[in-house]
């Protein structure tokens, strides 16, 4: 009948759900692109941790690092005092066994070796408690490549850590206007 042009009551309903189903295909599709938006304003920067997770982590390798280099210097100067100590240490010895009145006259020649040698000889007394074991110096070494090695392969993610807090930094202080940026523009829209 309503190609005949009489409109009829089942031709109605149908008219009528066709406009129901377009305005529920255009809610859906406005639903979505609010979603999208809403994801877009509240979405922080894709990063793979949280700044405070990031901040701990990188204080954390600062700290081993930092631990890592003091033990170093302190080894670096335990070696040298050591060193200090075996080569001077034939210089001492005949300053000791100098006779009284040709000691002093020794003493002016060889006063540098003489005093080096007495600062590692204190030094050494402070670390080796034992006179009688010998100096570790092997093991000194030993460790002090062993530890420049580990700072060597913590350097690169430390760098790699302090670029992303920079950059998480950045994003926070620009994140902050781009969200009030699309509130705006979400009230407008409305």
């Amino acid at each position: 009948m309503e190609q005949r042009g009489i409109v009829t009551e089942l031709g109605n309903k149908n008219r009528e759900t066709t406009e129901k189903n377009t305005l529920i295909r255009k809610l859906r599709v406005w639903i979505n692109q609010l979603k999208d938006w809403l994801k877009e304003a509240t979405a922080k920067p894709k990063m793979p941790k949280q700044p405070s997770d990031m901040h701990r982590e990188f204080n954390s390798v600062r700290e081993q690092i930092v631990k890592k280099e003091k033990r170093i210097e302190v080894l670096k100067k335990n070696i040298e005092q050591a060193e200090n100590y075996f080569q001077h240490r034939e210089i001492y010895k005949s300053y000791n066994e100098q006779k009284p009145k040709h000691k002093a006259a020794f003493y002016e020649e060889h006063r540098w070796e003489i005093s080096l040698h007495e600062a590692a000889k204190r030094h050494l007394s402070c670390l080796v408690f034992d006179t009688a074991k010998p100096v570790p110096v092997k093991v000194w070494k030993a460790e002090k490549e062993r530890l420049d090695g580990e700072v060597r392969e913590l350097y690169p993610g430390y760098r790699k850590l302090k670029e992303e807090l920079r950059q998480g930094t950045k994003n926070q202080a620009q994140e902050t206007p781009q969200r009030k940026k699309a509130a705006r523009s979400w009230d407008m829209e409305r």
